[in-house]
């Protein structure tokens, strides 16, 4: 045969194969299909059987790994974190107990756990005026503004709900916000001790450079708080700071008025003088003056 009949014979058999008449081709891959899956089974059988004998072994191996730790640790002084725990430690800090806080923090418990609120130790110790207890958190590192779920607020402001300046102290050293607000009335720490008359700690905010323009929900500041309840001597302290920062007096609420209005209103008539007034007046004699 020729050069020329050679290829064209070569070209025959390959368009020949390539049309696969036979069906050779997907035969292949058929049988190749059918010996991988059968592969696989026998794998996942094999491993089956392996784990059926020889798990029992690995998780007791596991458990002995496990409490063999547990047991060292508990050798050394720490133990588990359970809820039962929990609510020990959490109760120690609302009642002072500040022997068993360092004693449960030394075991391993966390110093800023949180409980089903949200709330720290810090902030059951400061809702009672504990400063003891908030010393020997603050001295194992916990959080000084840990936010709860509630209202979304810090220990610093239960210390300004209850006016306890002796843990307020110690979280303002501890370089705590002093103008943190709560979620469901935006109320300040100031506003919180114009509402209860604490002129300690609101002095001791003023001097820390609390905000005396800042507004509640209500759109009511500190001034008008005052105002609203009557206490002249927490007026004064305001209208003081207000003196040398200015703008508290001119501060109108959601609905319009200024804290001498709501002092008329409520017919607290020192507040309203000091508020209309001002400080400096003559028309008072030296024993109306005296306020604090």
């Amino acid at each position: 045969m020729t050069k020329q009949q050679n290829e064209l014979a070569d070209t025959i058999f390959k368009e020949y194969v390539s049309r696969d008449i036979l069906g050779l081709s997907e035969k292949h891959a058929d049988a190749a299909e059918k010996k991988r899956v059968a592969a696989e089974r026998k794998r996942k059988r094999n491993a089956a059987i392996k784990a059926f004998f020889t798990g029992p072994c690995v998780e007791g191996k596991n458990l002995y790994k496990r409490k063999k730790k547990e047991y060292k640790l508990w050798r050394a002084g720490f133990r588990k974190v359970t809820n039962r725990r929990r609510r020990n430690y959490f109760r120690f800090c609302s009642e002072r107990q500040v022997a068993k806080v360092r004693k449960y923090i030394k075991s391993g418990h966390p110093v800023d756990d949180l409980d089903a609120d949200g709330r720290t130790g810090m902030h059951h110790a400061a809702s009672e005026g504990h400063a003891i207890v908030i010393r020997e958190l603050l001295k194992r590192g916990a959080q000084v503004d840990s936010r709860e779920r509630l209202r979304n607020a810090t220990p610093f402001w239960y210390s300004a709900l209850r006016g306890d300046l002796s843990t307020g102290e110690l979280l303002i050293n501890a370089r705590c916000d002093v103008d943190v607000r709560d979620a469901v009335n935006q109320q300040t720490p100031l506003m919180l001790c114009a509402i209860g008359n604490f002129l300690s700690f609101a002095e001791r905010l003023i001097d820390e450079g609390s905000f005396l323009t800042h507004q509640d929900t209500s759109g009511m500041t500190p001034l008008h708080h005052a105002a609203f309840h009557g206490y002249t001597s927490m007026v004064f302290l305001l209208l003081e700071a207000d003196h040398e920062i200015g703008g508290a007096q001119e501060v109108r609420d959601h609905s319009g008025n200024l804290p001498v209005d709501w002092a008329y209103t409520n017919k607290h008539k020192e507040c309203a003088k000091l508020l209309q007034f001002g400080l400096n007046n003559d028309y008072m004699s030296d024993d109306e003056y005296l306020y604090w």
